[in-house]
């Protein structure tokens, strides 16, 4: 009984951890937010961007956001797609279970406590997150005004 017990548990939690896994951003992922005014103008003025400049990487962005969105709404069929099984690999792996190992198992489920920070955190959550941000970054100060031509 307790072979088939650690059995169990530890297919729980090897269960719980992949579909836990599965469920996340990739670390590289970028929330989705309110478009370009997020990181376009501070950009722009860090790089000292002529007005020619900003209009050039606007359509840039645009086009850029044309082509992925197809790729984002695939990729969110996919997560849907991903989730029922996940769901049902659940609800399967719940019938094996004995009525004192479901107990035990609910149990575990609600405390689950808070999830450790993944690589790639500070992406989403800011630069004070990021493991240096005490740290000045390379390119913090603004670059001279680009040379006009004629001058």
């Amino acid at each position: 009984m307790k072979k088939m017990l650690l059995t169990a548990v530890c297919a729980t939690v090897l269960t719980l951890s992949a579909t836990w896994a599965a469920a996340q951003p990739l670390p590289n992922e970028a929330p989705m937010g309110p478009g370009p005014v997020r990181m376009e103008e501070p950009l722009a003025k860090r790089l000292n961007l002529t007005e020619e400049q900003k209009q050039q990487a606007e359509k840039i962005r645009e086009e850029g956001r044309k082509k992925m969105e197809p790729l984002m709404n695939e990729r969110k069929l996919l997560r849907e797609e991903m989730e029922q099984v996940r769901k049902e690999n659940m609800e399967e792996f719940e019938k094996i279970l004995t009525p004192e190992q479901k107990k035990i198992f609910d149990e575990m489920k609600q405390h689950k406590g808070p999830k450790p920070p993944r690589p790639g955190d500070h992406r989403r959550l800011g630069p004070k997150h990021h493991p240096r941000h005490e740290a000045p970054m390379p390119g913090d100060e603004p670059l001279p005004p680009a040379p006009v031509e004629g001058e």
